[in-house]
């Protein structure tokens, strides 16, 4: 529940929005959340959960609506000095249109922090960072957000975060070695006359800022050949080699979002999306994208008081659904063009199964199972197909030829046999199953529950 203190009458509109939340009335739960921000600005809880509701109904704002929103961001940007709170409030109905507007965040941020609100303002961040992870821009805002609210934690984690995108940056250097300082001088250690390095009492903290140190002088480099290269793009926009040598480089420095326009621009206009190697490059990017996003998410869940935990939580359902429905379609589009290709095909119905369409993922998966690089992912993929049909012969099957396959317990093989384990179970073999269980235990104990299963077998 909110911090802030509530009368009944605001605290039965904020039960009837967490009701209509939860019956996914969005529009209602929205209307009503909307009216008690308002009523009461620094109720964050609020906030967070209308902000989750918007999330979960707008997936993305159309060109209609991006051109509604200008108006809106020009009279929020007019009245911003004057009068802070009537900026908050146009910034919220700017997000009630796309909750992922940069230009509504960064004005809910300004107005926020001008009204001494923090939490609002690092919402607002936080939600942009959650939106595009590879903003380093609006990573270092955050960062040096939260340094100025005494977050210095957070703060040395994003401007790490930041430096991992460009271990260059010299911004988010100089904030990752003050949010140490600051953390250090917090815990005592901090003496005026001694180097900030001295100060930190955290090993980790110290080797990640040497480490960016170190990666400088190798970026620079990166740099050196960027800028021959891009003299090279300069006399010829249009040479395909030179274009892909960018992207490399850029993908090298770790910057996903420079290297992703590189190579959509190899992909779209050079190659007029005919070659499949660099798709393959721009969907690896994409993914890995979404996945940083999904392990922030994850991140701040785990660190989060108990709460926050069911807006984070419908704030990491959304990037979770996004993540697969991208799987889904992209897997969808490879296949419909390559239908030759198995691991499209593989990862068709991998797509499939996490969407609990189990039928049709079989065929697909038969399909993938034939190709070697995926056999075992796609045998096993099968089996939890199956299992989830109730075909627990067919099922027992997949999993039993997978195992049989795999040579060594690798992380692949304990899934397997203990995928086998829990049908062999479901299917009323209970000594079978704990064969397999403790075929995990003897390589790995804490391997997920097989150490509570194996030692409840000896009545432990």
């Amino acid at each position: 529940m909110p911090d802030v203190q509530l009368n009944p009458q605001q605290q039965e509109t904020l039960k009837r929005a967490r009701e209509a939340s939860e019956r996914q009335n969005y529009d209602y739960a929205i209307n009503l959340l909307l009216q008690l921000v308002r009523d009461v600005p620094d109720d964050i809880f609020s906030r967070r959960l209308l902000r989750a509701n918007e999330l979960l109904k707008i997936k993305s704002a159309s060109a209609f609506d991006k051109v509604k929103i200008q108006p809106l961001v020009l009279k929020g940007s007019s009245c911003l000095k004057k009068d802070p709170a009537e900026a908050m409030s146009i910034a919220e109905d700017i997000l009630a249109i796309d909750p992922r507007s940069e230009q509504g965040n960064n004005l809910l941020a300004e107005a926020s922090e001008a009204l001494n609100l923090p939490e609002v303002a690092i919402l607002a961040l936080e939600t942009l960072r959650d939106a595009k992870p590879s903003d380093v821009d609006n990573l270092k805002a955050l960062g040096h957000l939260y340094l100025k609210f005494h977050q210095n934690d957070k703060a040395l984690k994003i401007f790490d975060a930041a430096l991992k995108i460009k271990p260059n940056d010299g911004a988010a250097l100089k904030g990752m070695k003050d949010a140490s300082a600051l953390q250090a001088s917090k815990q005592g250690a901090w003496e005026e006359n001694l180097d900030y390095r001295q100060s930190l009492k955290s090993g980790d903290e110290s080797a990640a800022i040497e480490q960016a140190s170190k990666v400088v002088k190798s970026v620079e480099a990166i740099d050196q050949q960027l800028l021959a290269l891009s003299e090279q793009y300069q006399q010829n926009p249009q040479n395909l080699s030179v274009v892909i040598k960018i992207a490399d480089l850029y993908e090298r420095k770790e910057d996903l979002a420079g290297a992703l326009q590189w190579f959509e621009y190899a992909y779209i206009t050079l190659t007029k999306q005919a070659d499949p190697e660099l798709e393959k490059r721009i969907n690896k990017i994409r993914t890995v994208q979404m996945e940083e996003a999904l392990a922030a998410k994850r991140h701040e869940m785990a660190a989060a008081p108990a709460d926050s935990q069911p807006a984070l939580q419908s704030e990491l359902t959304v990037l979770e659904q996004q993540f697969a429905a991208y799987r889904f379609q992209r897997a969808k589009d490879l296949v419909a063009r390559y239908p030759q290709e198995k691991t499209y095909r593989f990862e068709l119905g991998r797509a499939l199964v996490e969407a609990g369409d189990f039928r049709t993922a079989i065929p697909e998966l038969q399909e993938g199972a034939k190709q070697p690089n995926v056999r075992h992912q796609a045998l096993n993929t099968l089996g939890t197909a199956f299992w989830r049909l109730k075909m627990y012969d067919f099922a027992i099957k997949q999993f039993q030829t997978a195992e049989s396959e795999l040579p060594v317990m690798d992380n692949i093989k304990k899934e397997v046999v203990y995928n086998l384990g829990c049908v062999l179970e479901d299917f009323g073999k209970k000594d079978e199953s704990l064969v397999q269980f403790k075929k995990i235990y003897e390589f790995d104990s804490k391997y997920r529950d097989v150490e509570r299963r194996v030692m409840e077998s000896y009545g432990h």
